[in-house]
């Protein structure tokens, strides 16, 4: 649906696809700048599982990353 998103009205699909990719950034990170809203019901249901997994990937990132410096901390 192309009136699914505030804020990408009358965009070529080229542009839109980059601020699909932003607005997938922005959501993952859990930034939300607010500039391009959801307004249907699948999208923002959507929206809402890119942020759960969003969450749960910096977790799985951040909890890797300390136990590679755990590990290398006592191998020393």
């Amino acid at each position: 649906d192309p009136f699914a998103f505030r804020g990408l009205e009358a965009i070529p699909w080229e542009d839109n696809f980059s601020n699909s990719a932003y607005f997938s950034f922005v959501t993952l990170t859990t930034l939300g700048y607010g500039d391009i809203s959801p307004v249907t019901p699948i999208a923002k249901t959507l929206v809402y599982l890119e942020s759960v997994v969003g969450v749960f990937y910096m977790a799985v990132v951040v909890s890797s990353l300390v136990s590679s410096n755990l590990g290398r901390n006592t191998a020393r």
